[in-house]
């Protein structure tokens, strides 16, 4: 379904920024921070790093416009994109850019976004966000619409902080993995559409060290080496997301339950470390079972 058109011009929106950090490099935030600043009103930085050498370089960045909030240990990605959007709220914003500690936005996104709020409206948008490159080679519509997404993922989404409120923000006991599909299928159930621009793209990191799976050159799979705690997430909360919307969405909630059975076999085809990450994804299941929610080991 499209939208819209694509539109340029100007258009005025109350936006802070929030990146949620964890160990990052730290220099390569602070150009992140110095691409973004000039768009935005605001910068918020929620740092779930836990060790106090990371937590004062993050600190370092702060200035007058960049808010640092540091939590002093890894609260997770929900709670830290909650804090962030509470923070934003309460600094006066009605949208909230949610960006990853090594995101480099495109110098229009916002005013991309903000024009097309002006001719738009907000009613019954719930978020906004751009198309995303796994690799160099991947080829995107250049056409320029506006079209209906059925997920985002977090960097680059332009939240509405209305809606964000009204459907209770991000699932913390999630902690990690999946909170952005959660979150888009809510405002999705609530009524909200999330819209997807072409003109806009980010290159988006998956896992440590991946490579693609090709067949003539095209790639088909993206093997993205994730650590065995990852696999856990991914496991546990793949089958929670599709238990809570099972009946809002059930194609996609059935489609989405065998994410943790894809991996396993991703793992053992082409992953090193198969046995522990196969034990962490027999884990999840068994967590899932228990009713086991949060943070692993918490």
């Amino acid at each position: 379904m499209v939208f819209g058109k694509r539109y340029i011009g100007e258009g005025k929106m109350n936006i802070s920024a929030v990146y949620v950090t964890y160990h990052p490099d730290v220099q390569y935030l602070a150009m992140s921070v110095e691409r973004v600043l000039p768009q935005v009103q605001n910068v918020i930085v929620v740092d779930n790093s836990d060790t106090l050498e990371d937590q004062k370089k993050v600190q370092a960045i702060a200035s007058q416009n960049v808010i640092v909030l540091t939590q002093g240990s890894n609260i997770g990605i929900a709670a830290a994109l909650n804090i962030g959007c509470k923070e934003a709220i309460r600094l006066g914003a009605d949208w909230c850019l949610t960006l990853d500690q090594d995101s480099i936005v495109p110098g229009s996104m916002v005013a991309e976004y903000a024009a097309y709020v002006a001719a738009n409206g907000t009613k019954e948008i719930g978020a906004l966000g751009p198309m995303f490159k796994f690799c160099p080679e991947d080829v995107l519509p250049s056409d320029g619409r506006v079209v209906e997404a059925k997920t985002l993922i977090t960097s680059g989404c332009c939240i509405n902080l209305q809606a964000f409120q009204e459907v209770g923000g991000f699932k913390e006991n999630l902690f990690i993995d999946a909170v952005d599909t959660e979150y888009s299928w809510n405002l999705r159930k609530n009524g909200y559409h999330l819209l997807q621009f072409h003109a806009l793209i980010l290159e988006h990191h998956l896992g440590n060290h991946p490579f693609h799976i090709r067949i003539f050159g095209k790639r088909i799979m993206t093997i993205t080496n994730h650590n065995a705690l990852r696999y856990y997430y991914i496991s546990r909360n793949s089958k929670k997301i599709s238990e809570d919307y099972r009946k809002a969405f059930p194609d996609e909630a059935a489609a989405y339950r065998i994410k943790g059975i894809k991996q396993a076999i991703i793992v053992i085809l082409f992953e090193k470390n198969k046995m522990e990450k196969l034990y962490m994804i027999h884990k999840g299941t068994q967590d899932y079972r228990k009713g086991r929610m949060g943070k692993y080991g918490g």
